[in-house]
């Protein structure tokens, strides 16, 4: 079981030490007082994984001290990671994850709208930045009366005097609006004989003067 049968300092009853020399012919110097733990750095981002160790008195080539990667099959998880970002992932190994994450970097987010009156549109002026919509909240914002399910993006504009369809255009000035109702299509009446001209006419939400 000699390794050295040239140097009588090498034999499997010696007791190894940190000189380069496999002195108790193990295969390495692993066991000698001296060595330490060198953890696998596969991913080359100078951080070890904690499950991958290998003790020598030099450090070996693919191995560092720090064992503390999560992820050693990536290199961009791991401790020196300035910032958590949206992607499921544990990107920092501080072992908390996207919204959880106080260290979450605002760029990789989303912003939700509050949609009180769940009118599917939510209010600009009441808004989230997260990676998961919360509860309560949409994707799509523009309410600009979050308390009136029948006031959003989506709405009809009518003559009402309210701006229903939040385009900051009310009633006839708004081309999109529905003049049923109270409102109409009214005719030029130039002559004043109560009866309109068809080629010259406007929509409108009230009876116009000389119409």
């Amino acid at each position: 079981t000699d390794c050295d049968d040239t140097n009588s300092a090498v034999n499997p009853n010696e007791i190894e030490t940190c000189d380069g020399v496999d002195n108790n012919c193990s295969g390495d110097e692993a066991d000698a007082p001296g060595s330490i733990p060198f953890y696998a750095d596969t991913d080359g981002d100078t951080y070890g994984d904690n499950d991958s160790v290998f003790n020598s008195c030099v450090q070996p080539s693919g191995y560092v001290s720090d064992n503390t990667d999560c992820d050693d099959t990536s290199s961009a998880v791991n401790p020196g990671v300035a910032l958590e970002l949206c992607d499921s992932i544990d990107n920092d190994c501080d072992t908390l994850i996207d919204d959880d994450d106080s260290n979450l970097d605002p760029a990789s987010t989303s912003t939700f709208y509050n949609d009180v009156d769940l009118d599917f549109y939510g209010s600009d002026l009441d808004t989230i930045d997260a990676c998961e919509r919360p509860t309560g909240y949409r994707t799509t914002g523009g309410d600009c009366e979050d308390n009136d399910i029948t006031i959003n993006p989506g709405a009809t504009e009518v003559c009402d005097s309210i701006d229903n369809d939040c385009d900051t255009l009310i009633d006839a000035d708004d081309p999109d609006v529905d003049p049923s109702g109270t409102g109409g299509t009214f005719y030029a009446d130039t002559d004043s004989d109560s009866f309109g001209d068809p080629n010259n006419s406007q929509v409108a939400c009230s009876q116009p003067s000389g119409y």
